[in-house]
């Protein structure tokens, strides 16, 4: 749980400078130019690094 909320405190600090453009590569379905909601960016990141820890 520790890591977890890590991995969301330090996305969260890096959202605040990040571009759209920057953020495409979370969803590229979403098409270019479309801003994610920064809670769905989180989320995505977090399930990246730590996703196979969310099967236990």
């Amino acid at each position: 749980m520790g890591e977890t909320s890590l991995c969301l405190d330090r996305l969260q600090s890096l959202l605040e400078g990040t571009s759209a453009d920057d953020m495409l590569f979370v969803s590229p379905q979403r098409g270019r130019g479309v801003k994610p909601r920064p809670e769905t960016v989180v989320n995505a990141q977090c399930k990246e690094l730590s996703g196979f820890r969310d099967q236990d």
